[in-house]
C-alpha cells in the first residue's frame, strides 16, 4: 500500500508543499540500513516487525546468517542449472 499524499499545505523545513504542489506519490521498493556496531539497526528493525507487519510473518535474522544462506542458495542454484 502505497503512503498517503498529505491534503492539507504543510511546512517542512523552509519548504512550503502549498507553494511547490502535492509531493509525488511513494512507491518503496525496499529499505537499507545501515550504520556502525551499536547504532541501532537491529532495533529498528525489531521494532519494525512488531508494529508494522500487521500479521504478515517475519523471520528474524542476523545480517551474516543471510548472507551465509543467499551464498548457499546461489551456490545450489548455480549448481542445478548447470548438471544437465
Amino acid at each position: 500500500r502505497a503512503p498517503s499524499t498529505p491534503s492539507s499545505p504543510r511546512i517542512v523545513g523552509p519548504v512550503c508543499w502549498l507553494q511547490l504542489g502535492p509531493p509525488p506519490a511513494l512507491f518503496p521498493a525496499g529499505c537499507y540500513v545501515y550504520g556502525t556496531v551499536g547504532t541501532g539497526k537491529s532495533t529498528v528493525m525489531d521494532l519494525f516487525c512488531l508494529t508494522a507487519l500487521k500479521g504478515w510473518r517475519a523471520q528474524r535474522q542476523h545480517f551474516h546468517e543471510f548472507s551465509l544462506w543467499m551464498h548457499q542458495e546461489l551456490h545450489s542454484m548455480r549448481r542445478a542449472n548447470s548438471e544437465p
